[in-house]
């Protein structure tokens, strides 16, 4: 965010010329060009600081160091006006006598802690992350380069249907594959525009890739669905209800779990859906992945005795003997990555922790990946809204908190507002009474002490509206 935009000001192309040099800086230094212990603390040091030149290779050519100085100028005006410019840069166009090297630059920085993913959660309330290679990041002793991208969302935009999983990442990294607004849209990272696939306009849920990334998949109108990541007509695959987790395995068939149902398979080319692992009364089966050699079911297991999914099992299956193995006590949503890892999630964080595939038991300790990712609202079903590809890519959404802005407020019909006298809470689901005197509303108590709040009576009949980011006329 460039110090403009975190003032709140008017903001131009130029604000993306800021955006490309934090890029290029943190290319050059594997770090963060401003950072803080917070959201807040690294909004404080875009707008106060410079970054830490001294970090930069010695070997940086002058013209780069030239380049990055005209991208993290705060003043937008002394900023490239275009980007066409930084070619200009690169050729010595603006080269003069006299260079500033980063060491004469050094003393007015300060020094930064380590920055986590979540501070970057300022960028954008409706963005999610791309990290390159994270997880290899965090579990290899020597770390290859990072590359890490903010993806927002379009104008108008927003992820719904938070209970299944929002995106996928294509096996060789180079797509993503998200739903907003309940449509399904493919984002290519070498463009600039994500597109939405045509025919996935209802309500669409549960993204995920073929092994080849050739095809989409997804759930819409009580049926799986595929269709061509270049696009074309959906195909059905199977008649399923709203599945809780789904994955398309190197043998050509599709997994999917169905909470109380246990686990199903379904031929990716259609076919009629067989349940491969049975769940006891009262549990639950989540987000079914097939361990290498195809014998055994990686998924999350609910005992009937919780409905957390912190507190959730991470087991596998064999589909041969049924035999089942208890990996993870503590966590849900598994992913294994041939790194010899397994990757899940638990009370919102990323965590990767040493895998034996063959002899199916972990062989190490855990270690924090990624600090606030999203998951599902209210514990509806173990997803968490991340994947994993073998080729090291992270794609995730964040976990932001935005319900916490949240308040009431009486909108007119000629677009007058008037707030309600109620604490700011994460309110869910306000409905009007028939009447208009009433609101019925959920909150979600888990986070704030309060547990009830009443509203009314009304006497007019105007249009509800939640305040903040969520805000519906």
């Amino acid at each position: 965010m460039s110090p403009e935009q975190a003032r709140g000001k008017a903001v131009d192309k130029r604000t993306d010329i800021w955006a490309f040099g934090c890029v290029l800086y943190e290319m050059l230094t594997a770090k963060p060009a401003f950072a803080g212990d917070d959201e807040t603390q690294t909004l404080a040091a875009v707008v106060r600081d410079e970054p830490e030149w001294s970090a930069l290779p010695q070997d940086t050519p002058p013209r780069v160091l030239n380049l990055l100085r005209r991208c993290l100028t705060k003043d937008p005006q002394q900023r490239l006006r275009d980007f066409g410019d930084a070619r200009l840069v690169m050729d010595g166009a603006f080269d003069t006598s006299a260079r500033t090297q980063p060491d004469a630059l050094a003393s007015s920085a300060t020094r930064r802690t380590r920055t986590r993913f979540a501070a970057y959660a300022a960028v954008s309330l409706l963005g999610f992350f791309l990290a390159g290679v994270a997880i290899w990041s965090r579990i290899h002793t020597e770390s290859p380069q990072l590359a890490r991208f903010v993806i927002q969302l379009g104008a108008g935009e927003s992820f719904r249907f938070r209970g299944r999983h929002l995106l996928a990442m294509s096996p060789d990294g180079r797509s993503i594959a998200y739903t907003a607004n309940g449509a399904l849209y493919l984002r290519p990272l070498d463009q600039l525009q994500p597109k939405m696939i045509a025919g996935t306009e209802d309500r669409v849920r549960n993204p995920f890739f073929s092994p080849d990334g050739q095809h989409v998949g997804f759930w819409s109108s009580d049926q799986l669905k595929k269709v061509d990541v270049p696009g074309g007509t959906p195909i059905v695959v199977a008649d399923v209800p709203l599945p809780w987790g789904v994955s398309w395995e190197n043998d050509n068939t599709i997994l999917f779990g169905e909470g109380p149902d246990g686990i199903w398979r379904v031929p990716d080319t259609g076919g009629a859906p067989d349940v491969i692992v049975k769940v006891g009364a009262g549990e639950a089966a989540h987000g079914p992945h097939l361990l290498p050699g195809g014998e055994w079911v990686l998924f999350t297991l609910l005992p009937g005795d919780t409905r957390s999914w912190d507190q959730a099992q991470i087991v596998a299956q064999s589909i041969r003997t049924s035999e089942r193995r208890v990996l993870i006590r503590g966590g849900h949503d598994a992913r294994y990555v041939n790194t010899g890892h397994l990757v899940y999630a638990l009370k919102r964080q990323l965590v990767a922790v040493p895998f034996d595939a063959a002899d199916l038991r972990v062989t190490g300790s855990a270690t924090t990946v990624l600090d606030s990712v999203a998951d599902a609202d209210e514990d509806t079903t173990g997803a968490s809204h991340f994947d994993v590809t073998s080729s090291g890519g992270l794609v995730y959404v964040p976990h932001l908190n935005r319900r916490l802005a949240h308040t009431l407020v009486w909108v007119e019909r000629d677009g007058r507002e008037e707030p309600i006298n109620v604490p700011v809470r994460e309110y869910l689901y306000p409905r009007i009474s028939p009447d208009g005197t009433r609101i019925a509303i959920s909150i979600d108590v888990r986070n704030q002490p309060e547990d009830r709040v009443r509203v009314g009576p009304r006497r007019r009949r105007p249009v509800l509206a939640g305040g903040g980011r969520d805000r519906a006329g």
